[in-house]
């Protein structure tokens, strides 16, 4: 999107301006397990994501008890928790209904 822009622009310019954000908290990075691609969110308040193994599909779910999880696992462990990094491995319901009707046709 920024190449349709700026079409000079390069990749590294790019994620070095993405670092800076991510380095001055105004983004943060997001790099889901078992994906090569680090993502960058915008939506800096605390949530999950659910990521889909067909399509890789990243969504936000807000999660309103996630700080109660950093209470929980300083009184078990006396671990003080700065950051979390929810994420739920599954397949969207896009992808479910698309596996059922493939399913259904053989």
């Amino acid at each position: 999107m920024v190449r349709e822009q700026m079409p000079s622009i390069s990749l590294g310019t790019v994620y070095r301006n993405l670092n800076i954000l991510v380095d001055s908290d105004e983004i943060r990075k997001f790099e889901p397990p078992g994906q090569v691609k680090a993502r960058y969110d915008a939506k800096r308040e605390e949530h999950a994501h659910l990521v889909c193994r067909e399509c890789n599909t990243v969504y936000d779910l807000n999660l309103p008890e996630v700080s109660s999880i950093d209470e929980e696992v300083e009184k078990i462990t006396g671990f003080h928790t700065e950051q979390r990094d929810i994420v739920l491995n599954g397949v969207c319901r896009s992808c479910r209904d698309q596996l059922r009707s493939q399913r259904t046709a053989l």
